[in-house]
């Protein structure tokens, strides 16, 4: 029976278009499979190329925030390591009185008087005044202001040098007042009388 189908089959006129027929049968059963698989991979490698573009965009504004972050750091250190704690007035009293000896001056008087704070508010300024600080938003801060009164007595040339000194310090120091006068007990020699402020920004509490 199976001979006699094969038989009939060859013998069939349109035997080659079942032949392609029956080959485009099964190749479109193998291709579409395999087209749709394509075509999902390709969904996928674009979503997972949109996945790595958004990575590294998010990495990068990551760098940038961690690189401002260090430079504010960097800039926080600096400033702390301007101020004048409370802990540190008693050395830079010494330090002034070095100095005044160091450039071969008298020191006739070094004063700290009572320490004063006050809430720092956003946007201060040192020096500003206190009715404009009225009008900003308190802050979890507070500053300490130390005056600090220094008289030496010496050359002109070696008073100088006492107050190159306490400018080259670079601290948050605000002189409030400075006179130079001749010296009733020495014609040679004149007086220097400073005020000084020191400041120092505390977390409140």
């Amino acid at each position: 029976m199976i001979k006699t189908m094969l038989r009939r089959f060859l013998d069939y006129q349109a035997r080659h278009w079942a032949v392609i027929i029956a080959t485009l049968g099964v190749g479109l059963t193998t291709v579409l499979p395999a087209a749709d698989e394509l075509s999902k991979s390709r969904e996928e490698h674009a979503q997972l190329e949109e996945l790595a573009a958004r990575m590294r965009s998010e990495v990068a504004d990551l760098e940038e925030v961690r690189q401002e972050t260090e430079e504010k750091q960097e800039r926080l250190v600096k400033l702390e390591g301007l101020a004048v704690a409370a802990d540190q007035v008693p050395l830079f009293r010494r330090e002034i009185v070095d100095w005044a000896r160091e450039s071969g001056c008298q020191v006739r008087r070094i004063r700290l008087e009572s320490p004063r704070s006050q809430t720092w508010r956003k946007g201060d300024r040192l020096l500003e005044s206190t009715s404009a600080k009225r009008k900003k938003l308190d802050s979890p801060y507070v500053l300490q202001m130390q005056p600090l009164s220094v008289s030496v007595s010496g050359t002109l040339p070696k008073v100088k040098l006492v107050l190159t000194r306490l400018h080259s310090t670079k601290r948050l120091i605000h002189c409030r007042n400075l006179s130079v006068s001749p010296s009733r007990d020495n014609r040679k020699e004149v007086v220097l009388d400073v005020d000084l402020m020191l400041f120092d920004l505390t977390k409140a509490g």
